[in-house]
């Protein structure tokens, strides 16, 4: 129901067995054609964009959905009548159902199938873990943080590069690029991307609530409602309902 993911209109098979669905019309361009035409953004209107996806994250974990991986390719920035930017999630390609909802940091699953590799993959993602819970997105967050932030991914390289970088090394500091930006989006950034989820955010809301000092009004509203949707699904585990 999330006003940040595209909507599903309808879906068929065709005669010959071929799955299609109808999505809704959007007119904009995905995150990185978005960054190639504004620069890097405002530590504000990235935080803002970033929140918008988080509340889309936090609705799909209410759900029991993983989505193991968000590249900036499967975010897209349309606007709204009165012109200001929103963004929505339109790939969930590599989602995963939660085996185990009582699992730490809200849930659990297994790795059954390999995702593609890129910068904004999880270091348990990559390695295959036997379990993956809620805080491989929250890695996701961080990293499209650090790109909207940036203007480039955390990591890069080719596969094997790419492969050591994010199991085994921290991404160049945010400031050291942007000396503009408080320090302090270095320490949210570094705990949201911990090679060892136990650093991590434990959720989802947590990674929104520590961008609250550098967000507008609006902001805290996303922030907001992003807690009381982690709640409800925390609340909704407990009682089983």
């Amino acid at each position: 129901e999330s006003e940040h993911v595209a909507r599903i209109i309808d879906v068929a098979t065709q005669p010959d067995g071929t799955f299609c669905l109808v999505r809704q019309f959007l007119e904009g361009t995905d995150l990185v054609a978005y960054l190639r035409t504004r620069g890097r953004l405002s530590l504000q209107e990235a935080s803002l964009l970033v929140l918008q996806a988080a509340e889309a994250v936090a609705e799909t974990h209410g759900h029991g959905i993983i989505l193991r991986e968000m590249q900036p390719q499967h975010l897209f920035v349309t606007t709204r009548a009165g012109g200001s930017p929103i963004l929505k999630i339109i790939d969930f390609g590599t989602s995963k159902l939660m085996r185990d909802v009582a699992g730490p940091g809200g849930g659990e699953m297994t790795a059954t199938t390999v995702v593609g590799l890129s910068a904004y993959a999880s270091p348990e993602v990559l390695r295959k873990a036997k379990t993956i819970d809620v805080r491989a997105d929250v890695w996701s967050l961080g990293a499209l943080l650090y790109f909207v932030l940036t203007g480039r991914p955390p990591f890069d390289g080719d596969m094997a590069t790419l492969l050591l970088q994010i199991t085994k090394e921290a991404p160049q500091p945010v400031t050291q690029l942007r000396p503009d930006l408080p320090r302090e989006i270095d320490q949210v950034i570094g705990w949201s991307m911990a090679k060892d989820s136990e650093g991590r955010f434990a959720n989802v809301h947590g990674f929104a609530h520590a961008l609250r000092p550098f967000v507008t009004a609006e902001g805290q509203v996303l922030i907001d409602r992003i807690g009381a949707i982690t709640h409800a699904a925390a609340n909704k585990r407990k009682t089983g309902s």
